[in-house]
């Protein structure tokens, strides 16, 4: 079912406000509704207990971390190991009090948000998929990173749980800092037999708490399903990729949620952030609704779902997370044209069952969607100077920012003729950096309202990275999608180009149903 959250944002910020003044074990719904405003009834309907608070926001700072894996420097596991857990205690910080009003619910391993109990396997799962990259990434990694990713993985819980008593944070850095002279120490005897061995007896002791035991068969559908999805991956220009199946590295965020997924009885879940909105720009599109390209990339998507639905009998579904009124009023296309064109989305998927549309209005109800781009921003966002300095920092969210720039540059060139390029490129960095604000704070939401979910990107995304970034028509532009775009029909195949370059190359536009639909080559 597709969650409807008025007031999801209201409430969590309500219920870790009140778990940093009360105790969490003291807290209790009654008091977070009045914190937020809203009937108790209400608050029961999106957070069926307090414990669901919690939940989220943990499914909040690993979704936070997971995004950073890509920037992580290359090196050897104790340096990269040493940089994920500096990432983690930066993101546990910001949350310090609410955090260690949770301890006593957190060591709980039967309890319902205890860091070993079923509960937050999807946590887990996430978590334990970065520390498996961190490893298999590194320089020099054992032959077998699967049970040192198991050790550190134990190590990273005995941190946090340091951090906990922790009033200033040094002496859980501290411990970062000595676990990293400890694994450089190591790092020759980690690739000896003897060590391996070790190792795997060390994993035994824990059982499957740390991370599930599956089947042959399970792991088998796991990589052949994430390998289906990354055939025909959008990467960023200049990702190192090699031949073949994706390496360990760029399979290891990923293949635990599979893994998990598979062993169950539920469908597969995607989340897809995608069709907004067609371009303003006269030169990119044929006009305001949905057209052939829409209607290519729609079916490409269902064809997707049912043969991954071959490894998997309950299926697999695609959820597609429409942004459009996330960021409308600064790319100069009307609400009332967004849902227009979710409208007519939303026609062509009654033929299409295996996929579904979600927006900001499943989210916030009935506000306006100006009042709810505010609440996403002020729930979800974070400050531009934030997002300018981890731009900066790093090079896959930098290479973002500049595709983002090269668009907006391009429709206002089209749309504002007369306004020169110099002011032309200064507005478009502009509405970038704001795109690219509500696109980060529209992806948390996602990540908390679908934690089980694996996330895909029309994006290119690096070779390894927490979204896969799909193609969903062939084209030669990494970064043109179908709102961009229009389908040009070139020996019986469609491709996604530009309609200027579609005129250019002397194409006949078609019509169907009365308008304007794609391109054809002509002989």
């Amino acid at each position: 079912m597709i969650p409807t959250a008025p007031t999801r944002i209201d409430l969590l910020d309500a219920a870790l406000t009140c778990f940093a003044a009360r105790g969490f074990e003291a807290t209790t719904m009654g008091e977070i509704a009045d914190a937020a405003g809203v009937p108790l009834a209400t608050a029961f309907l999106h957070y069926p207990s307090k414990h669901a608070f919690a939940l989220a926001m943990y499914q909040g700072l690993v979704a936070d971390l997971q995004a950073r894996l890509a920037d992580l420097p290359r090196g050897s596991v104790a340096e990269r190991f040493a940089a994920l857990m500096i990432l983690k205690l930066d993101g546990l910080d910001a949350h310090r009090e609410a955090m260690r009003a949770l301890l006593a619910a957190a060591v709980d391993s039967k309890g319902p948000v205890g860091v070993l109990s079923d509960s937050t396997a999807v946590i887990r799962a996430r978590m334990s998929g970065a520390v498996h990259a961190v490893v298999v990434g590194a320089d020099g990694a054992p032959p077998e990173p699967a049970k040192l990713a198991g050790l550190l993985y134990g190590v990273h819980l005995a941190i946090v749980l340091l951090w906990t008593q922790d009033d200033d944070g040094r002496m859980a850095r501290a411990a970062v800092g000595l676990c990293r002279e400890l694994l450089e120490m190591a790092g020759p005897l980690l690739a000896l037999p003897m060590m391996a061995e070790r190792l795997g007896r060390l994993e035994s002791v824990f059982g499957d708490r740390l991370s599930p035991v599956v089947s042959a068969d399970v792991e088998r559908r796991s990589r052949w399903l994430l390998a289906r999805l990354m055939r025909h991956r959008r990467l960023l220009p200049g990702a190192v990729v090699t031949e073949g199946e994706p390496t360990e590295e760029q399979l290891a965020l990923h293949l635990p949620l599979l893994r998990k997924a598979l062993s169950g009885a539920s469908p597969i879940e995607l989340v897809l952030p995608a069709f907004p909105a067609k371009s303003p720009s006269p030169t990119k599109v044929l006009g305001k609704l949905p057209d052939m390209a829409e209607r290519v990339a729609l079916r490409s998507l269902q064809t997707l779902c049912e043969e991954l639905g071959e490894a998997h009998p309950p299926g697999v579904r695609i959820l597609l997370c429409s942004d459009g009124l996330v960021f409308a009023d600064v790319v100069s296309v009307s609400d009332e044209d967004v849902a227009a064109y979710g409208a007519e989305i939303d026609r062509l998927l009654e033929e299409l069952p295996l996929l579904r549309r979600f927006d900001l209005a499943h989210v916030f109800g009935n506000a306006t969607p100006a009042e709810a781009r505010l609440r996403l921003l002020a729930g979800w966002g974070e400050q531009e100077s934030e997002l300018l300095a981890q731009a900066h920092a790093s090079p896959s969210l930098g290479a973002q920012l500049d595709g983002l720039h090269r668009f907006m540059f391009e429709d206002g060139t089209a749309l504002h003729p007369e306004v020169s390029r110099t002011q032309a490129r200064k507005l478009a960095r502009t509405q970038a950096i704001q795109v690219l604000l509500r696109s980060r704070a529209w992806g948390r939401l996602l990540s908390s309202t679908f934690p089980e979910a694996i996330r895909l990107s029309i994006h290119p995304q690096p070779a390894v990275s927490d979204k896969i970034g799909i193609h969903l028509l062939p084209t030669h532009d990494a970064w043109l999608t179908p709102w961009h775009g229009v389908a040009l029909l070139d020996r019986e195949r469609f491709r996604l180009i530009k309609r200027a370059e579609a005129e250019a190359l002397g194409a006949a536009p078609v019509e169907v149903d009365g308008r304007p639909s794609h391109y054809v080559v002509t002989p």
